[in-house]
């Protein structure tokens, strides 16, 4: 009987102690379904609804719209399975999307939930996206090492590749967006040495000593050899690999360069001078 009495005197009280807790959290909800009512009632008169509601409610909701305002950052990877219509046989998906040209790869990004499942290869906010809108000072201006067009190691098309005829043609090659993207140092126009450079950094116009045509010291096509012939020197700059490894010679921001603008004749007849008597 003792132990009967006991159990019971523990039991009691734990069940008045709930009872009081679901009581309290009865009136803490009947609370703030009135607080939300009245804030509903003044949300046109945000001094009325402080008037009324205690300080603990407003700071609860004020927080809230605080969260609801931030967005979601966006997750720069491309989705591994999404291709258009859905189906094990269609090859269009992300890797299709960014294979072709800037332009069409932009056309095939406003698609059938490209931009959606192909972040990284379309949305403005990831920085290899062909819409990126960021600003200067983010883009790692390092070519991948690895990358081929076909993805493939017997693939010779890589970054040397895309750098390795004349300006003109490298610029070509820069307009495939997967050359862009994995050759940023050769194409992107926010790298120094990259042959659509727009920026106005200073450049370093220090010739590179070891640098020749084919990359092996057996090689005489060296910045000596681009200069070597005055006559064929803008030619010779008229390589890409030329221009970015021997700026002193061939880089239009360097004086003394062929290209600087001083050292381009303009054409016109050299006046005659004067002589006075």
């Amino acid at each position: 009987m003792f132990f009967v009495l006991l159990t019971l005197s523990a039991i009691i009280p734990t069940r008045g102690t709930n009872l009081r807790r679901k009581g309290r959290e009865l009136e803490d909800m009947s609370a703030w379904v009135t607080n939300s009512a009245i804030m509903e009632e003044h949300r046109d008169s945000s001094a009325a609804a402080r008037a009324v509601l205690p300080q603990e409610f407003l700071d609860y909701e004020e927080s809230e719209e605080e969260e609801s305002e931030v967005e979601d950052p966006i997750n720069c990877q491309d989705s591994p399975t999404w291709n258009r219509t859905g189906t094990q046989n269609d090859n269009r998906n992300c890797v299709w999307v960014g294979k072709k040209t800037i332009a069409k790869t932009e056309t095939r990004c406003n698609k059938d939930g490209a931009l959606g499942n192909c972040t990284n290869t379309c949305h403005d906010q990831c920085p290899d996206s062909v819409n990126w809108g960021g600003v200067y000072g983010e883009i790692d201006c390092q070519n991948n090492s690895t990358w081929t067009r076909d993805g493939t190691q017997d693939d010779d098309r890589d970054c040397d590749w895309v750098g390795k005829g004349t300006i003109e043609k490298t610029q070509k090659r820069c307009t495939m967006y997967d050359a862009m993207v994995n050759c940023p140092n050769t194409c992107h126009v926010q790298c120094p040495d990259s042959v659509n450079w727009g920026g106005d950094e200073e450049i370093d116009c220090q010739n590179d000593d070891d640098w020749t045509r084919d990359g092996t010291p057996d090689d005489y096509r060296d910045c000596e050899w681009v200069k070597n012939r005055p006559e064929k020197t803008q030619d010779r700059c008229q390589m890409y690999d030329a221009m970015v490894n021997c700026p002193g010679i061939c880089r239009e921001q360097c004086p003394g360069s062929v290209n600087f603008p001083s050292s381009i004749s303009s054409g016109a007849p050299t006046p005659t001078p004067t002589t006075t008597m």
